[in-house]
């Protein structure tokens, strides 16, 4: 058969999608009667049929003659494509691009190939190397950009990132562009209200997660993301109706059962904050610092100081040792009247605080333990320290003169 005849029953071979019989038929020619074009044409069949590793092969067997073609270049990363190699597609199709800078088949597949690139990295809040080529791989991809749609793919997946990274203004940035160019879905207001969230614009953070629910009334992350921002701007009635919904919805998480104790405490109600806070106790069993020492702070605050103690155990066995936790302490056992264990847990925040208005204040508190104790010159000596440290109001010169006047009478008796 000749080769023209022999190309144009290939041809409609091709119109009639029977590739496997343009394969079996190249496949059985002599091999005098191949040549490039023929081999070409056996790719582009093997393609067709998705066999892209015997394409790739024969592809492979041209490579010294063709490697410097628009076309074998495109068919050999187009089939690395499909196999999900990447990066070997990549090598090709900027081969490709470079032979032909205005093919926007190429350009689309460049695009393709760096966004997959760029989500396959996986990577750590701290794992700053992958992060930077997840990043480069999807900034790559906004080089090859011809839709509207791949800008809106490209900016979307580009501010998902920075978020991550934390770099939220240019997370901003990108997302209302992506808005302008027509997104308006879940993930788009979802993702600008935890951006805005991040840089305190609350009030515009607000908007979009509003207009999540607006668009799903019962997404439960979005109500306890209104709940927080409400929260953040004081608004802690507002912020428990949201909390409640979401606790209505089935969200009986630590998380919620948390914000709604702050917010209770917000609202100076201690008694109801410290109930949720022991709901998400119950989750967390002992071993939120955080939440166990609000729990502390609550019950010292309304004179539970049995109940307050307790936890401030809960919180020593969690090795948290700090000024705070030791003042805390210290006004705990003030409240149940031990006084010397007060003072050495008062001296051991000494130890470890740094600010000056905090200091004074232990210095009081010690002189204050001391003077109740009837040991009226310790007391004396650490009244005097506050002072020396920068307190000087009339309180204090009248605990000083008393003190004064009672070490006095115990070394000069009338």
């Amino acid at each position: 058969m000749k080769k023209d005849e022999l190309l144009k029953k290939i041809e409609d071979l091709s119109d009639l999608e029977k590739d496997q019989e343009i394969i079996d038929m190249i496949e059985a020619l002599p091999a005098e009667q191949l040549n490039n074009e023929i081999i070409g044409q056996l790719v582009r069949a093997y393609i067709k049929v998705q066999n892209y590793e015997k394409a790739i092969e024969v592809l492979k067997s041209i490579e010294k003659d063709e490697k410097n073609t628009m076309l074998w270049n495109y068919r050999i990363g187009y089939s690395y494509c499909y196999l999900d190699d990447y990066e070997k597609a990549e090598k090709y199709f900027l081969k490709a691009h470079e032979l032909e800078p205005e093919d926007q088949d190429i350009k689309k597949f460049l695009f393709y190939i760096y966004m997959e690139l760029s989500k396959q990295i996986k990577f750590s809040e701290d794992d700053l190397d992958n992060q930077k080529k997840a990043l480069n791989y999807a900034l790559k991809a906004k080089e090859y950009i011809t839709t509207n749609d791949d800008k809106i793919e490209c900016y979307s997946y580009l501010a998902f990132l920075y978020n991550k990274f934390t770099e939220y203004q240019k997370a901003e940035e990108l997302l209302k562009i992506v808005i302008s160019l027509g997104r308006d879905d879940l993930w788009i207001h979802s993702e600008l209200g935890y951006c805005l969230g991040e840089l305190n614009k609350l009030e515009e953070s607000l908007e979009h997660y509003l207009k999540v629910i607006e668009l799903e009334p019962n997404n439960i992350w979005a109500l306890s993301q209104i709940a927080w921002t409400y929260r953040c701007l004081g608004k802690y009635e507002e912020a428990l109706k949201e909390n409640f919904k979401a606790l209505d919805l089935g969200e009986k998480s630590e998380w919620v059962y948390v914000e709604i104790g702050y917010c209770y405490k917000g609202l100076n109600n201690y008694d109801k904050a410290i109930k949720y806070y022991l709901e998400a106790n119950k989750i967390s069993k002992d071993k939120n610092v955080w939440l166990l020492s609000e729990l502390v702070w609550l019950y010292d605050g309304i004179g539970k100081y049995e109940n307050g103690l307790e936890y401030l155990k809960k919180l020593e066995k969690l090795g948290r040792d700090d000024s705070w936790f030791n003042s805390e302490y210290g006004f705990c056992l003030i409240g149940l009247k031990k006084y010397n264990e007060a003072i050495e847990k008062y001296k051991h925040a000494l130890e470890k605080e740094k600010n000056v208005k905090e200091t004074i204040h232990y210095n009081c508190q010690i002189g204050f333990c001391y003077r109740l104790l009837e040991k009226y010159e310790n007391a004396l000596k650490y009244y005097l320290k506050a002072q020396e440290l920068g307190k000087n109001d009339e309180k204090l010169k009248k605990e000083l003169e008393e003190l004064k006047e009672m070490v006095n009478m115990l070394y000069h008796p009338s």
